[in-house]
């Protein structure tokens, strides 16, 4: 599949991976001289190399809680002090408390051997000032942390982040994640950023940690290295979560030298009730901009019919009531797209004829695309029992998602929440929540995909029509029967769509739905690898 894919792990799982590392032999010591030697190695690149993006400190400061955490912050301080670069560059430790693991007081009782002086975190609150440029190694709290930060730490992270937003001389490093950054911690635009130390740069050690690319934190912290320490092969967990870069294949989409109008892909589109015919056409337009070859579109608005047919003619325009009758002349398998621009009046009217056509399908291919007016839980049931051995997506953005009775998954916690709700309350359906970020729940596969490129230009009417469109044409080529299977499988499908999507929307500042249209074929049009 193209693109980087990365996996992610709850902090439980990280937690065990720690254990059974440390049972088959390996000390919590050697693990956390790894992550410094790891940490410092990255670090060491900016002095050899003149890094422009981490330019070296005037000072150095190390901020270590009780924890393990503060035991790689004690250790890195170690590693730093040792190189001669950087002897004339003060480097300066807090510390909010005594050692508690063993780890932890071994790093430490080394610093205080060479006569390093460790004072305490109530001094660098009362007194530090940021006047000069100045590296923050963050490492109060790690992957123990439970629930929010409160106190004395809270107290410090505020002042932190007060001082980020009036100075550049300070550049924030956190050790493994954020401290105050919890699994069930909201994130969003107007979420409180005191509750967790927003840093610069997050060096995350053995296993990548969900918490740490949940899109709000991903988006304040770009760098985000992930750094390995020699966790046990034999311990490595299973993950439920990756994330998906959405990288561009831009051969998906082309038409092949043999393809003709059915192996290009054959769809429907159902929707378009009276004054909502807009996405009806939107869809349509995407459809064949991202390389589908036939498409028929059934309209509630049936006296629209005629103006649709002369703003698009290549497109084969019915009265959703003609959908009753469909099956008797189609030869061809179809992918259906519906919902866009349905009023719920119109689902009503309409339903058993939606129902009735599924059903007419028997053991006919078949996937089906369900988005806005056809999201309607009662109607999704009847739908599966219709034609439950049919490929089903709904492609609900997350106002919709909640409408569903889902939860939003705002939270690292949330998020899995979410996949459970669509594996017991939607069965037989894979969801795309659509946002800002987006979610991809597959009931069949282990590991869900997390979208977490953000593209402002979506933020327009019209962009999910859109978006449904170029799923239809990917989705109606796979069901072409007459050619070997196509190698990619739904999920992948719906990265491609996402990909060309997400890229069409950043081609020009501000797009209209119809101004993403026109980049698709444009940035389609590039030689074949």
């Amino acid at each position: 599949m193209p693109g980087v894919s990365l996996p992610l792990y709850s902090f439980a799982e990280v937690q065990r991976c720690d254990q059974e590392t440390q049972a088959a032999g390996i000390d919590a010591t050697q693990l956390m001289g790894r992550a410094a030697q790891a940490s410092y190695t990255l670090l060491s690149r900016s002095w050899y190399e003149n890094s422009k993006q981490r330019p070296l400190p005037h000072e150095i400061v190390c901020l270590c809680g009780p924890g393990n955490n503060g035991g790689d912050g004690y250790a890195l301080a170690w590693l730093l002090r040792s190189d001669p670069l950087l002897a004339n560059i003060p480097i300066r430790v807090y510390s909010n408390g005594t050692p508690r693991t063993t780890a932890a007081r071994h790093y430490f009782d080394l610093l205080k051997s060479i006569g390093m002086p460790i004072d305490t975190a109530e001094r660098f609150y009362m007194e530090y000032s940021f006047s000069r440029p100045t590296w923050l190694i963050d490492a109060l709290l790690g992957v123990g942390l439970q629930g929010r930060v409160r106190g004395f730490v809270a107290e410090i992270i505020q002042q932190i982040n007060a001082a980020r937003k009036t100075t550049n001389a300070l550049y924030c490093i956190s050790l493994d994640l954020p401290s105050g950054l919890s699994e069930d911690y909201e994130t969003g635009p107007d979420a409180d950023n005191s509750s967790y130390l927003v840093s610069d740069e997050i060096h995350s050690y053995g296993l990548p940690k969900l918490a740490n690319y949940w899109p709000w934190q991903k988006w304040r912290c770009e760098h985000i290295h992930e750094l390995a320490i020699g966790f046990h092969p034999a311990s490595l967990p299973a993950h439920q979560f990756q994330t998906c870069q959405t990288s561009l294949e831009a051969s998906v989409f082309k038409k092949k030298a043999w393809h003709h109008k059915y192996a290009a892909g054959a769809g429907i589109l159902i929707g378009g009730s009276r004054g909502m015919t807009g996405a009806m056409l939107l869809a349509a337009r995407s459809f064949f901009a991202s390389g589908g070859g036939l498409l028929h579109a059934f309209v509630a608005d049936s006296d629209a019919q005629g103006a649709l047919q002369a703003q698009l003619p290549e497109v084969m325009w019915h009265p959703l009531t003609d959908l009753q009758s469909f099956p008797a002349r189609q030869k061809q398998n179809y992918c259906i797209a519906a919902g866009m621009g349905l009023s719920d009046i119109d689902r009503e009217e309409h339903q058993e004829t939606i129902l009735q056509f599924l059903r007419s399908q028997g053991s006919r291919s078949c996937a089906c695309i369900w988005d806005a007016g056809c999201l309607h839980k009662p109607f999704l049931e009847r739908i599966r029992q219709a034609h439950d051995s049919a490929y089903h997506l709904l492609t609900p953005h997350q106002g919709e998602w909640q409408g569903l009775g889902g939860s939003l998954p705002a939270s690292a916690q949330k998020l899995e929440q979410a996949v459970q709700y669509c594996k017991k309350q939607l069965p037989g359906f894979d969801c795309l929540i659509k946002g800002t970020y987006s979610v991809s729940i597959s009931a069949d596969q282990a590991v869900q995909q997390l979208y977490i490129n953000s593209c402002p230009g979506l933020a327009v009417a019209g962009s999910g029509d859109i978006l449904d469109g170029i799923l239809l044409a990917l989705g109606s080529r796979s069901l072409y029967t007459s050619l070997p299977k196509s190698e990619f499988g739904w999920t992948e499908l719906v990265t491609q769509a996402l990909a060309l999507h997400q890229q069409a929307a950043s081609a020009s500042l501000h797009p209209g739905a119809s101004q993403i249209i026109g980049h698709l074929n444009s940035i389609l049009d590039v030689p074949d690898r």
